[in-house]
């Protein structure tokens, strides 16, 4: 009687779950909380079967590490794993359909989820373009004062971001952030005061000035506890972009580098997109659309 009562609240519980914990089967549950996908655990052991094997053979070495005495003792492990596969083997076995059946099961609340997450954390559907600059305009160079003031002054006022982090692996996540830009020393530098609203972060920081003698901008950010990220930005006219590439020492590993672009698209958009690379793969895409408030 008990057996045929909780198989019945199985499908009410599953469903819970994925309301509750935003994911859609037993091996997603470990992703909390990335959002739900329609059979989001089978698709995942279908292009993933190696992290199946090894949550599992993860499960077995905590089971048989205790009883060896030490994980590194590989004698006993690997002696202990032995025994263990008929075991790991089965889980591999069980888990596939218990995930399947689990995905079909909340089918009626993974569908509309996903519908829901998708609209919500995709980007900017019609991200503005900047209009295709004439031929014959000035490359990226040394400025005069007054053109520095003007471009730095274009960015003073109240701005509100939208768009995306694009992580390697996982779904893109909706982001929103609120930022007030001022004059730090009228016509040379900014300071700028920056919330993180989705997903919510700790306020932050940031300032850009020109430094004439080298003709390039100077971008410095700091969040939190975080050491200040300092980038070295040049400007196209052209385009109306600020440009930065390189390594971020402290911040970054050694074969780790960032690539920024800073576009004016009018006077009330911007669009800011952050590339981050290891060793030349992509590793991390942030795009932004920054629209004026006030």
């Amino acid at each position: 009687m008990l057996i045929v009562k909780t198989t019945k609240a199985l499908p009410f519980l599953l469903c819970l779950a994925v309301l509750t914990s935003g994911c859609s089967s037993i091996s997603r549950l470990q992703e909390f909380p990335e959002p739900p996908q329609i059979f989001g655990g089978t698709r995942q052991n279908i292009r993933e079967p190696g992290e199946v094997l090894e949550r599992s053979f993860e499960f077995a070495s905590g089971v048989v590490g205790p009883i060896s005495g030490s994980a590194e003792n590989y004698g006993a492990l690997a002696a202990g794993m032995l025994v263990m596969f008929p075991f790991v083997f089965t889980a591999i076995i069980v888990e596939t359909p218990l995930t399947l059946a689990a995905d079909v099961v909340v089918l009626p609340v993974t569908i509309p989820a996903e519908l829901f997450w998708s609209s919500q954390n995709e980007g900017p559907p019609d991200e503005p373009e900047a209009p295709v600059p004439e031929s014959g305009k000035t490359e990226p160079g040394k400025l005069s004062a007054k053109q520095a003031e003007e471009i730095l002054a274009a960015q003073i006022g109240k701005w509100e971001y939208t768009g995306h982090f694009q992580p390697a692996k996982g779904p893109p996540q909706k982001t929103r952030f609120l930022s007030e830009v001022s004059w730090k020393e009228k016509g040379k530098s900014t300071q700028a005061s920056e919330l993180q609203i989705v997903p919510p972060g700790e306020p932050s920081a940031s300032g850009r000035e020109y430094d004439a003698a080298r003709g390039i901008f100077i971008l410095r950010h700091t969040q939190g506890n975080e050491p200040e990220k300092v980038a070295e930005e040049r400007y196209d006219p052209a385009t109306r972009t600020f440009r930065s590439k390189g390594g971020l020492p402290g911040i970054l590993p050694e074969n780790w580098t960032a690539e920024t672009a800073w576009q004016q698209i009018d006077k009330n958009t911007w669009k800011w997109t952050l590339k981050i690379f290891e060793n030349d793969r992509l590793n991390f895409t942030s795009k932004q659309v920054a629209r004026r408030v006030k």
